[in-house]
């Protein structure tokens, strides 16, 4: 395993602790947009439309149940 495969588990754990305390709309929610994130037929600008498509239709109390768990989050990759 190389260090940026690491890098990848790390973030990736950090996610799931993350996740693992959301309601499960929340949690709906994000597979959603982790799903799309993921889809690699779409260009990196539709996809990120997509999300924000998605992030703008949720009731603001699912909205802010996402800022308060990501909150001050800080991806691997930003290192």
């Amino acid at each position: 395993m190389n260090q940026n495969d690491n890098k990848d588990n790390v973030h990736r754990e950090r996610v799931d602790k993350k996740v693992s305390g959301m309601s499960e709309s929340a949690k709906e929610q994000f597979s959603e947009i982790s799903a799309t994130l993921n889809n690699k037929s779409l260009p990196d600008q539709e996809r990120w439309q997509r999300v924000l498509q998605i992030y703008d239709k949720m009731e603001p109390g699912l909205r802010n149940e996402f800022e308060q768990k990501f909150k001050g989050f800080q991806s691997a990759f930003e290192n």
